[in-house]
């Protein structure tokens, strides 16, 4: 949590309320005084430099308070920056409008989100992916206070997964390509054989070989940075298990949702159907490439 109400040596959060007044969102005095928190001095240094932005929203999901990453992750230089500029909407951030009401929503209902996806823009226009996880917190008659949670960026993540994806089906395409097209030389050779055209057949597989080489060359030349992308990820997130032993329970949470250990084993499992399928394509380019010395002998 952001807050610590017990802390003999807090400082008076600064809480930034909306410019505007919708459908109730706007404080009372009571419920103002009832929300105010206070924040150790080392919670709060924690806060101010954590490496993942946080943030705290009212029950609209209008931001009350960021820290440093959360600005920068959306190109501002610092926390104030980015609430002067988001005084009466939070969500013109989001790319689709309704996304953040999505968001909230979802949080309300649940209680707690983890990983929420979506498209955001940065101060300077430019676009990029964010995870967002929130959860809600309550006053003793369980009315709902605020938001606390966190967001990372994600966008390297999600183009690195697409170009996988991408590269993973061009595999699968290019091989059965290459079966079909076995099969039809095999067909075509009986065709010649019993034609006797067996000299222009030879010439027709050369041309495949060459069209085939082709589509191989780049499925392996980009199966290579594609391990390399993968290997960085895993490395960054050893290097932040090791710095960060104990992550807080959302990051936590989120390591269980999203079942880590198994994306640890599966990934190299889906890499590795990936090298064989490759693999499987250069075999039929060999077989190809001995189709005419078959024709010779036969």
């Amino acid at each position: 949590m952001l807050a610590n109400r017990e802390g003999d040596h807090s400082l008076t959060v600064h809480r930034r309320q909306s410019a505007r007044d919708i459908e109730g969102c706007t404080e009372t005095p009571e419920r103002r005084n009832g929300s105010i928190e206070t924040i150790g001095k080392s919670p709060r240094r924690l806060f101010e430099n954590a490496a993942m932005g946080i943030f705290r929203a009212d029950r609209c999901g209008q931001y009350q308070e960021v820290n440093t990453a959360l600005a920068r992750l959306y190109g501002y230089d610092a926390p104030q920056q980015l609430l002067e500029d988001l005084q009466t909407d939070t969500n013109q951030l989001y790319v689709q409008p309704d996304q953040g009401q999505r968001f909230y929503a979802q949080v309300a209902q649940q209680g707690c989100v983890q990983g929420f996806e979506s498209e955001v823009y940065r101060r300077d226009g430019s676009r990029t992916w964010i995870a967002q996880s929130a959860e809600v917190v309550r006053d003793a008659e369980g009315e709902l206070l605020y938001y606390e949670g966190f967001a990372t960026e994600i966008a390297e993540r999600r183009a690195t997964g697409a170009a996988l994806r991408q590269l993973e089906q061009r595999v699968d395409e290019q091989a059965a390509a290459l079966e079909t097209a076995a099969a039809q030389l095999e067909q075509a050779r009986t065709q010649l054989i019993e034609s006797d055209k067996l000299s222009s057949l030879g010439e027709l597989v050369a041309g495949i070989i060459h069209e085939i080489n082709n589509p191989v060359n780049f499925v392996c030349g980009n199966l290579t940075p594609a391990l390399d992308y993968v290997q960085d990820l895993l490395a960054l997130v050893d290097l932040y298990a090791e710095h960060s032993p104990q992550p807080p329970a959302a990051i936590a949470n989120f390591i269980e949702d999203i079942d880590l250990d198994f994306i640890r084993e599966d990934l190299p499992k889906t890499l590795t159907s990936m090298q064989l399928g490759t693999e499987r394509i250069s075999q039929i380019v060999r077989s190809v490439r001995n189709f005419p010395m078959a024709i010779v002998t036969v």
